[in-house]
């Protein structure tokens, strides 16, 4: 009976979700979405470090991962970073889980985990991997609050199952449409995957094609409560996602689940919004290895003012460029962005200059005591061995025996 009362208000929970609007959730000093990105945030390659970068987010990374990071790392990461009261958490607008061992937490976070998400409008998305859903050998998902909120059922397996390609279902989907899945084919390629079933009005997007076998789900999502969850059968780190990785578009791809997930509306002009999150990686990138000129150029004992005040140059223009792409004038933060990788080069041009110019007295320097030692040993040589001032000159020698 209290089994059959549970799942009557979880359809009602279901069905007032997918009825009532999504409202936006964000900072509402900002107006960037903060994510709490726990797991795999760290020891392998994953998205965080390009949703950190992007300006419409606000992300903080929480270490829950058993087979990159350590029980001491994970242990400081989790009183550092995890938020320590339910008021505090309420400053969450979307939550990941990466592979992020369940033990790592206490009791009281699955509850926050579920009341933010249908109560607060949070977002939350789970992302497959060892240590994510029910996988066998690891602790399971299953038994916490957060498989409430999760659209999918965890499913009981010996082993964690084949990988396999791809497809989407559903074409018309607001995520889907807000990505190039047609570009996806030659990377849409995963090599395990936990398994997962749907439930009853959870939104199935994509399978994963078994060769030979079948099909099983991939990605789901559903609106529960006031919030809005998805689940990602397989790992988007080089665990099970190496081949993914490659897609051009995976950084957009982990971007959008964030903004999809707090409700935010998603972008028309897709190709534009991919190619400002490009030349704003690739100005970011270059500003990175202009500061990295600088420390040469001052270990060299140069002068790096003029490089230092180019990338004073290029910090304002990026700003304006983000509050651009911030405030969706895409085409205004295209032309920004274009014009700080422009101004990046010149600044480089100038660095190399500034290198090569404190470089030429080193070598300058350098050959200057070489030449200097070479010269006088050659001198002292000269007067030693060959002037040979030092000895006196004998005409002839002879031998004398003694018997003589």
């Amino acid at each position: 009976m209290k089994k059959l009362a549970v799942l009557l208000v979880m359809g009602l929970i279901c069905q007032l979700g997918e009825v009532g609007a999504r409202d936006l959730k964000a900072d509402p000093l900002t107006g960037r979405i903060r994510v709490i990105y726990i797991g795999d945030a760290i020891g392998v390659t994953n998205p965080f470090p390009v949703l950190e970068a992007d300006p419409l987010l606000m992300c903080t990374a929480v270490y829950a991962c058993t087979i990159h990071q350590t029980t001491d790392e994970i242990r400081k990461s989790l009183r550092n970073y995890m938020p320590r009261t339910y008021s505090r958490f309420l400053n969450t607008d979307v939550i990941v889980l990466s592979d992020a061992n369940k033990d790592a937490f206490r009791t009281e976070h699955f509850n926050w985990f579920k009341r933010g998400v249908i109560e607060e409008g949070m977002g939350l998305v789970m992302i497959g991997g060892a240590e994510s859903f029910s996988d066998p050998g690891w602790p399971s998902w299953k038994t916490t609050e957060v498989a409430d909120v999760l659209p999918c059922e965890m499913m009981e397996a010996v082993s964690q199952a084949q990988g396999g390609i791809v497809k989407i279902v559903d074409w018309e989907d607001e995520f889907i449409k807000s990505l190039p899945f047609k570009k996806l084919s030659p990377y849409g390629t995963f090599s395990g995957h936990n398994w997962i079933e749907p439930r009853m009005n959870a939104k199935l997007l994509a399978v994963l094609v078994h060769i030979g076998v079948g099909e099983s789900p991939f990605l789901m999502w559903w609106d529960i409560g006031k919030g809005r969850t998805m689940a990602q059968s397989a790992d988007w780190t080089p665990a099970g996602g190496s081949v993914f990785l490659r897609w051009q578009y995976w950084g957009d791809y982990a971007i959008n689940m964030m903004l999809f997930l707090a409700g935010q509306k998603m972008s028309e002009g897709l190709e534009v919004v991919y190619m400002v999150r490009r030349r704003m990686r690739e100005t970011n990138d270059a500003i990175a290895m202009l500061y990295n000129m600088v420390d040469l150029i001052e270990e060299f004992g140069g002068n790096a003012d003029n490089v230092v005040r180019l990338i004073t140059d290029v910090q304002e223009e990026k700003a304006k460029g983000m509050g651009f792409y911030v405030e969706a004038q895409l085409d205004e933060a295209l032309q920004t962005f274009a014009k700080t990788v422009t101004m990046c080069d010149e600044a480089m041009d100038a660095a190399l200059k500034a290198r090569d110019a404190a470089a030429f007295w080193i070598f300058f320097t350098e050959w200057c005591v070489v030449t200097g030692t070479f010269l006088l040993a050659g001198s002292l040589l000269w007067v030693t061995m060959v002037k040979r001032r030092l000895y006196r000159e004998i005409t002839t020698t002879k031998l004398i025996r003694e018997d003589a």
